[in-house]
């Protein structure tokens, strides 16, 4: 297992064709915090427990099936299971180089709707719309975390298996946490610990899109997994340390949908999908 090199390409605008579905990001959220029922007509309020999170992965699992992609089971211990879904490169000869893109789905005893829904919403959305690009050179590694609550288990675990396993060749990794809190309304976002490739990357589109970008060198959430193991790799969150708006909803039961600036959301996502783009992209 290897990381590679990011090669940042100058651009002076942002045009695709490629727009974020924030009604289905919606919808996911409010599915995964209880808000309305799952689509079998059960509700689920957290994510904690061992039998919350077993709902939660067959949830994943069909969900990940509808957007065309085959849903993975990566089962590490007794209690312990991730849920991935790989987009394949579109060019002729098969590709190892892969990018990781990921949010962990479990939760505190509570709804856990910015820690961590509107990150598991988002990611489903970006493999639906990432998947209509039409050349891609590079594989997409969706996944859905467990055990971060814990102590970033399931990442860690995750990272050390499955790319040998797949026999893929780790291009770099981004990971969500806590993406939806925007009190002041700013847009801003915060990188945890980025590569420094990476951080070039990110402000090149954040400099486009007009969103205040932050740093800081917290390893607390799932994407430390990977870069302990010399993966290129970010963290996006909220203003998490170095900024004075950070969610201070959560691990408590307020951390409800109601809580959700979908807004911060959508700009957020608007923001990743161009840094996803420009790593998928053929020319």
């Amino acid at each position: 297992m290897s990381s590679t090199s990011i090669d940042v390409r100058a651009s002076d605008d942002i045009q695709t064709p490629l727009a974020l579905d924030l009604e289905k990001i919606k919808r996911t959220t409010a599915e995964l915090t209880g808000e309305v029922p799952l689509p079998d007509g059960t509700s689920i309020y957290r994510r904690a427990t061992w039998r919350e999170r077993k709902v939660i992965r067959e949830y994943l699992s069909q969900t990940i099936k509808s957007t065309g992609l085959e849903p993975q089971i990566h089962e590490y211990r007794k209690f312990g299971e991730n849920v991935y879904g790989m987009l394949p490169a579109t060019q002729s000869s098969p590709s190892t180089e892969t990018v990781v893109i990921g949010a962990h789905f479990d939760s505190y005893p509570g709804r856990g709707a910015i820690d961590n829904a509107t990150s598991v919403a988002l990611t489903l959305e970006l493999a639906r719309t990432l998947k209509t690009i039409d050349c891609r050179n590079r594989n997409l590694l969706f996944v859905f975390f467990d055990e971060e609550e814990t102590g970033i288990v399931g990442s860690r675990m995750f990272a050390k298996t499955i790319p040998d396993k797949l026999n893929l060749k780790i291009h770099s990794a981004h990971t969500m946490d806590e993406i939806g809190w925007d009190s002041d309304n700013d847009r801003a976002v915060e990188l945890e610990l980025p590569s420094q490739k990476l951080r070039a990357l990110y402000s090149q589109y954040a400099d486009l899109l007009k969103i205040p970008l932050l740093f800081n060198d917290s390893e607390m959430s799932d994407h430390a997994s990977f870069r302990s193991i010399g993966i290129d790799s970010v963290g996006i969150t909220d203003e998490f340390e170095s900024g004075d708006d950070h969610y201070p909803y959560a691990h408590t039961r307020a951390d409800s949908y109601s809580k959700v600036n979908f807004t911060h959301v959508d700009s957020t996502g608007k923001l990743i999908l161009a840094v996803l783009e420009e790593l998928l992209s053929c020319n």
